[in-house]
């Protein structure tokens, strides 16, 4: 028998050499991981214990105001330019030599209204009022000898009339005679043995041909003299047209030489110069280029819908007052005040906004910073005024027209509200709220509507502070373990 036994071989001997290595190696794990269970039901049931309460409603601390009815000046702001009312290329009306430019014809200069800027030579527009005037001397005279032959022509027609009623007279009283005679002639007896000479001399023939030749003449004389009328009349018409010609030419000549001496039509600064002493120009050359100094324009760029806002000038009514004030380096160093007179019945082709023109007076006043051409203004427009109003800062607004008020019972409350007017620091509210509301001013985190709010300084919201569970009205869970611990 032992024999047998030590007859065993080495392969056997290591394979239960193995066996016994995994087996204690798993023995290890056991007691390892029933070690670590078994510390950690112990250190849990060893562990203090703490009192669970039912989960309390979280509040949000917000910030609130008490809303008011209140009376709101609206302002719209917007930008604009400053442009020119009026803007003339000074130009001579007549040509010649410059022969005298105002001291004040300077870029920047200013010059009044009916300064003289440029004199002209006046040498050849002298002559020519000279000439013109002896033309008007020698039309006068032609017109006072036409006027004297028209006045002796009426004087002959009346001597030529005189005559004729005389001639009448004569023709009449000798038809008289003519019947006399005739009547002797017949009583006398003899006439027989008269001759032709006695015949017509006892009837007076000769004396009827005398009268009728006078009368036949004096009527005569009164066409010619008519005729003579119609003659002076026409003279003295084509003397007065002369007359007229050579005043008008002797007006045109007279303004001609007015017109050397060019002045300025409006008080105007001077924007550039174009000629200096003894250039040569003609008609319509350029002298220099004038800007209104009494006012200027600025045009103001607004949306659309802010228009029906703008007060325009209406005759007497005035338009919306504005307050300009410059932008950039010089934002905060000078104010303007302008009126809106005028509104532009186009957008604007870049923005599609629409432009009113404010009118300043005296941009460039002495004393003050001067309002300079082409200048980029911030511009506040006052709108109309809007009373029994609420005035809402804009950071409360949510999403476009709806406020959140925290009610009595400290919850969050969400109402619409009916916007009348907004810029970009108010809104102004004029249905959809009540006096007396407390609107939130400050942010929540996931508002929900009706979660309790509290307000800045409080710790709990009132219907929740010394109370361990939850509102009123919710019934709290039940206790549960030792010492009514979980």
């Amino acid at each position: 028998m032992s024999n047998e036994s030590s007859e065993h071989s080495p392969h056997d001997v290591q394979v239960i050499s193995v066996g016994l290595t995994w087996m204690i190696r798993f023995l290890l794990v056991v007691l390892t991981v029933g070690g670590a269970v078994l510390g950690n039901k112990w250190l849990r049931d060893t562990a203090p214990k703490r009192d669970r309460r039912p989960p309390q409603e979280r509040s949000a601390i917000v910030a609130v105001t008490e809303l008011k009815r209140t009376t709101q000046k609206t302002l719209i702001r917007a930008t604009g330019t400053v442009i020119p009312v009026r803007q003339l290329a000074l130009t001579a009306r007549v040509s010649g030599e410059v022969v005298e430019v105002s001291p004040t014809l300077e870029p920047g200069g200013r010059i009044a209204i009916g300064e003289v800027a440029v004199v002209l030579d006046r040498s050849d527009y002298e002559l020519v009022v000279s000439r013109a005037e002896t033309q008007v001397a020698r039309a006068r005279s032609q017109l006072a000898l036409s006027e004297v032959s028209l006045v002796q022509s009426r004087s002959q027609v009346a001597q030529a009339e005189s005559k004729l009623v005389t001639a009448q007279y004569n023709h009449q009283v000798e038809l008289g005679h003519q019947d006399v005679a005739k009547h002797e002639w017949d009583m006398l007896d003899s006439k027989t043995t008269a001759t032709e000479l006695e015949r017509e001399l006892t009837l007076r023939k000769p004396h009827l041909r005398k009268v009728v030749a006078e009368v036949t003449s004096a009527e005569a004389g009164i066409e010619v003299a008519k005729a003579a009328i119609k003659a002076a009349e026409s003279a003295t018409t084509t003397s007065r047209a002369s007359l007229a010609d050579a005043e008008v030419a002797l007006a045109q000549a007279k303004l001609a030489l007015t017109r050397t001496s060019v002045k300025v039509p409006f008080n105007a600064v001077v924007l550039e110069r174009a000629v200096s002493v003894g250039a040569q120009v003609s008609m319509q050359t350029q002298l220099a280029v004038l800007v209104d100094a009494d006012v200027f324009w600025v045009e103001i760029s607004v949306p659309a819908g802010r228009v029906p806002w703008i007060a325009v000038r209406d005759g007497t009514a005035p338009g919306a007052a504005v307050v300009l004030r410059p932008s950039g380096a010089m934002a905060g160093q000078a104010e303007w005040h302008g009126e809106v007179v005028r509104r532009l019945p186009s957008l604007e082709e870049k923005g599609r906004l629409a432009q009113v023109l404010v009118e300043v007076q005296d941009p460039l006043e002495a004393g003050k910073t001067p309002l300079l051409l082409g200048a980029f203004v911030q511009a506040e427009i006052a709108g109309p005024e809007l009373q029994g109003v609420f005035v809402i800062p804009r950071a409360a607004m949510q999403n476009g027209n709806q406020v959140w008020l925290r009610n009595g019972e400290g919850r969050l409350k969400v109402s619409d509200v009916e916007v009348a007017w907004s810029d970009a620091d108010v809104v102004v509210v004029r249905d959809g709220l009540e006096e007396g509301a407390m609107l939130v001013t400050s942010g929540v985190a996931s508002p929900v509507p009706d979660m309790q709010l509290a307000l800045e300084g409080e710790e709990e919201p009132p219907d929740t502070k010394d109370s361990p569970g939850p509102k009123s009205g919710r019934k709290a869970p039940a206790s549960k373990g030792k010492g009514g611990r979980p």
